[in-house]
């Protein structure tokens, strides 16, 4: 936990003040309203949720009142997209307001340069009390996103791997470094040690610190573990899938219970009125789809598609659904919006642009979704001739209206052919390229795949994405591939990701990347 300024205590307690109004009362004297609250920003994330599995959006098995309820006291989109499906990455986004090819973050053991500009450093600046609480160490301040913050609780105490032989009562110090090896060692006794810590002490946390700023301008971030995985050392796959999917939704029950306890200390404090509160996720989950559990594997509907929920009492119509598309680059607009911090400087650092326009009927206009991906560890891939890869492989994606252009591009090294393969917790299992022949590592990039979705949705459940009718559609796919080659050429290092050949040995001493 990093604390780099003091914290203000109350000035009154609650005995106090009750008294003071029944001494009003007896007295016949009229009491004066108290003063409101200043203005606030509080935004919830939770870790890998789905839209789909909320109540608000229709699952009809979901147990999640508090989310539910706080949807119908606000706005509800219902087709929010994040950029890049895996934690560090995708609230980076949130927190510069850029794309992950313009941030930077394409790989986990990358951090946020201290020349980027964040939310909670525009915020501070502008005299806010800024805070966050983070429920998992992918958000650990070693990785540079407390830029900003005046209070950064990172502190962790349980395993996201449960080991039955071995104790997790270790605090690990994690540092983000270039040596991937040292970096790999201390994420692996993180995962092991001290990972995430519950829900119940996010909101714990987040209530303290709201209490101890109630009476300033704030920002507060608050990120719950949730519905996030966790692994069972020595239980095979099939065991771990069958318990992560059963325990999705309980787990989810659980975050909203105390989603649902920090909504009402928001109001216990007096601070409903002028707090706008945004609620929505890092990504979201595969659950089977595929024959896959997890995220950061591709840019399907499960893992981009999720929730965002604005509540800001008198300002945002309660119980409006809102259809257009946005992404998560549009929230940092969002917060300086309803903040009235108008700085065309600022407004024009930024791809995203704020939904306060689609929420007061103002903007019809469409906006696109778009996504990057760089999987570095070996995945499967079919190339458009229907030929069978396995390799390192960047995706990319675009959401236009009720369509979803997805492509697929294969790195070095990469093999062709092979075996059949299984998924692993942690990416394909390297037995299944056996047979496989190794190509020359400037043919992989000739080998990809384009796939066109109607991802509109009938129902509460999300698009299959299992048929391709690109065939069908060669003047819609063509016209979304230009414009995806449009996007990807104006942010920055859409194409120029690669592992440096010092990388790529390291990847492989670790057992990500093999040779034939």
């Amino acid at each position: 936990m990093r604390l780099t300024s003091p914290t203000t205590s109350n000035l009154w307690s609650m005995p106090l003040a009750m008294l003071l109004s029944v001494v009003g009362m007896v007295s016949g004297c009229t009491s004066e309203a108290p003063e409101p609250r200043p203005f606030s920003i509080i935004f919830i994330s939770v870790d890998t949720l789905r839209s789909d599995r909320l109540g608000a959006y229709g699952y009809a098995k979901a147990k999640t009142p508090s989310i539910d309820q706080f949807a119908k006291e606000g706005a509800l989109f219902e087709n929010m997209y994040c950029d890049v499906p895996w934690t560090t990455a995708s609230m980076t986004s949130v927190m510069t307001g850029l794309y992950s090819t313009e941030h930077g973050l394409q790989a986990p053991w990358l951090k946020l340069p201290d020349a980027q500009l964040t939310v909670a450093e525009i915020f501070r600046e502008r005299g806010y009390r800024t805070g966050a609480v983070i429920g998992i160490f992918s958000l650990d301040a070693a990785y540079g996103l407390d830029q900003g913050f005046d209070y950064y609780d990172d502190d962790f105490s349980l395993p996201a791997i449960v080991h039955p032989d071995q104790p997790a009562d270790k605090h690990i110090d994690l540092e983000v470094t270039e040596d991937l090896q040292a970096y790999a060692r201390l994420a692996e006794a993180k995962v092991y040690n001290d990972a995430y810590k519950k829900d119940s002490d996010v909101t714990d946390s987040a209530l303290a610190w709201l209490g101890d700023n109630k009476n300033e301008s704030f920002f507060l971030w608050a990120h719950y573990f949730g519905p996030h995985e966790r692994l069972m050392f020595g239980k095979d796959l099939a065991d771990n899938r069958i318990r992560i999917i059963a325990d999705y939704d309980r787990e989810l029950t659980d975050a909203d219970t105390e989603i649902g306890r920090l909504l009402d200390g928001i109001d216990s404090l007096g601070l409903r009125e002028n707090t706008l509160v945004i609620l929505s996720a890092d990504h979201g989950q595969t659950l089977g789809e595929r024959g896959a559990i997890g995220h950061g594997r591709d840019l399907l509907e499960p893992e981009v598609r999720i929730p965002l929920i604005v509540r800001y009492p008198s300002r945002v119509e309660a119980g409006l659904r809102v259809p257009q598309v946005v992404r998560s680059v549009d929230l940092l607009p969002t917060f300086l919006d309803y903040a009235q911090i108008d700085d065309r400087d600022l407004a024009d650092r930024f791809p995203g642009r704020s939904v306060r326009a689609l929420i007061e009927g103002e903007e019809t206009a469409e906006r696109l979704a778009y996504m990057d991906l760089h999987v570095v560890m070996p995945t499967l891939m079919d190339d458009d001739e229907g030929e069978h890869f396995f390799g390192a492989v960047h995706y990319q994606a675009l959401r236009k209206g009720k369509w979803k252009l997805v492509t697929g591009d294969l790195r070095a090294p990469c093999t062709k052919g092979g075996g059949e393969v299984e998924w692993t917790m942690l990416g394909l299992d390297p037995k299944g390229r056996e047979g496989a022949v190794s190509l020359p590592d400037e043919e992989c990039p000739q080998h990809g795949f384009t796939s066109l979705f109607d991802v509109s949705q009938n129902g509460p459940r999300l698009a299959g994405e299992g048929k391709d009718v690109r065939s069908s559609h060669p003047e819609i796919a063509e016209s979304l591939s230009k414009t995806l080659e449009e996007l990807a050429a104006n942010k920055g290092q859409a194409d120029r990701f690669e592992l440096t050949p010092d990388q790529e040995r390291r990847l492989k001493s670790l057992g990500y990347l093999q040779d034939e």
